[in-house]
């Protein structure tokens, strides 16, 4: 079996390489195993990784968390072509990262686990295909690394925090994440629905199911987290806020942020504040 080493695909001086892939174009390696880490995510089309004598069809949006030890092979999977961008870098940084955030790191480097982590970054494409860009145009030192991989990890992580059960079906998390967002949370349930692409009635019993709450009661958290958040960090009026939320009744806010928070909005500004013996 091959074995790919650092040294042989980096500078003296890099601490990551950092390359992008075309099958067909590129002439891809047997399996292998590295001396050092890498991740891979599919920038499109479809492909099967072969990896510790197992298969896993990837598409489009697919990231992989490679460890030295995994031995794999990218195969085409079908009749159409993929391509790939693939992160490297030694095992010594990985293994100080690993060191210094165990508890983050475990989830896309597990101590027991036979096949490596995959994860679908779907919402996140557009931010990383951003963030590589700033990464091949930064100098290849550790402090540009660590900033790219602490910014993609924490948005894989942060998807996953607030949900009660890790089979959640991946539409309805991905619906879950959207709702935060203002232009979702603004159109009510209405619009909740339509990021899931599946009936109302379907909508409402997976949510009951998963969260028991309706969609409703979603839609209304994130409007809360987001009102809590904005009294918090900006100097905008309640009023103000209760409509970004999407609220044209006033005291229909008051009544949601209250059952929310147990404190009128106005209330919940002067409690944070007065926690830094500042006034409203």
């Amino acid at each position: 079996m091959q074995l790919l080493r650092w040294n042989d695909i980096a500078d003296t001086n890099e601490v990551f390489h950092l390359v992008r892939v075309s099958w067909g174009r590129n002439h891809l390696p047997r399996t292998h195993v590295h001396d050092f880490y890498e991740i891979f995510w599919i920038d499109s089309g479809v492909c099967l990784h072969c990896v510790n004598q197992n298969k896993v069809a990837l598409q489009a949006g697919d990231i992989v968390f490679i460890r030295p030890s995994d031995a794999h092979q990218l195969l085409p999977n079908g009749s159409g072509g993929f391509s790939f961008t693939n992160l490297a870098f030694p095992q010594a940084f990985m293994q100080q990262f690993i060191t210094r955030f165990p508890e983050e790191m475990a989830a896309f480097y597990p101590s027991e686990n036979p096949l490596p982590v995959t994860k679908a970054l779907r919402h996140y494409c557009d931010e990383l295909a951003l963030a590589v860009t700033t990464l091949a145009e930064s100098p290849h030192t550790k402090f540009y690394l660590e900033r790219f991989l602490l910014n993609l990890m924490n948005s894989l992580i942060v998807r996953q925090l607030n949900l009660p059960h890790p089979s959640i079906p991946e539409w309805l998390s991905d619906a879950c994440f959207k709702v935060r967002e203002p232009e979702i949370f603004c159109g009510g349930v209405a619009a909740f629905v339509q990021t899931t692409g599946r009936s109302a009635e379907h909508c409402a019993r997976t949510t009951r199911h998963y969260f028991g709450k309706s969609p409703s009661e979603l839609v209304t958290e994130a409007r809360m987290e987001f009102a809590a958040r904005a009294l918090r960090l900006t100097t905008k009026s309640v009023l103000e806020i209760g409509m970004d939320c999407g609220y044209k009744n006033p005291a229909r806010f008051f009544v949601c942020f209250k059952a929310y928070s147990g404190m009128t909005p106005l209330k919940y500004r002067q409690t944070q504040l007065s926690a830094l013996g500042l006034a409203d």
